[in-house]
């Protein structure tokens, strides 16, 4: 049988892991922000391991009680279980949040390779269309305001969507149909 204070010390211990792992998530989706996503997925991995090791502490106990040893329930492990819970929630959060920013900067680095001075305006537009939380499809942005049409595009837009968007000249396009040609 654990005595409550042996409970109480492992619920410090799961309490430490995790806080541990949560402190290195929040790290981690500051910097996805950023666009430092390989230091976001470095963070995201010791977060990951941080609560391996927790989730192992809490295995030896409920294996103490599976085989079994009574177990007092303290407020300091109730606690640890809750902080755990909520940070393995986190973890999975953080996961996608990650990928969806490492997504946003592969469609800002699509939309910067223009070479032309249209170039501000294209990744301008995508990034107030992306912030302002509409859905890609459904962003619609008069051509003329990416492109001024000015230059051939041909010569000028190295990439299809960028191309496609200095083609249309004045139209109404989605975003999403511009980055899809």
């Amino acid at each position: 049988m654990a005595t409550k204070e042996e409970i109480s010390m492992i619920g410090f211990e799961i309490v430490a892991y995790a806080g541990d792992a949560q402190t290195d998530l929040l790290a981690a989706l500051d910097k996805a922000r950023e666009g430092d996503i390989d230091a976001a997925r470095e963070l995201h991995a010791s977060a990951n391991q941080a609560l391996i090791d927790a989730h192992d502490v809490q295995t030896k106990l409920l294996s103490q009680e599976a085989g079994g040893g009574e177990m007092d329930v303290t407020f300091i492990m109730v606690h640890a279980q809750d902080t755990l819970m909520t940070t393995m929630m986190l973890e999975k959060q953080a996961r996608f949040m990650i990928d969806g920013y490492r997504r946003i900067a592969a469609l800002e680095a699509k939309l910067s390779c223009c070479r032309n001075p249209c170039r501000q305006r294209h990744s301008r537009n995508l990034r107030a269309t992306l912030h302002a939380g509409a859905p890609l499809g459904t962003a619609r942005v008069p051509a003329g305001r990416l492109c001024s049409g000015r230059y051939p595009s041909t010569r000028v837009c190295s990439s299809t969507a960028l191309r496609a968007s200095c083609e249309a000249s004045g139209s109404m396009t989605t975003a999403s149909k511009s980055l899809k040609r």
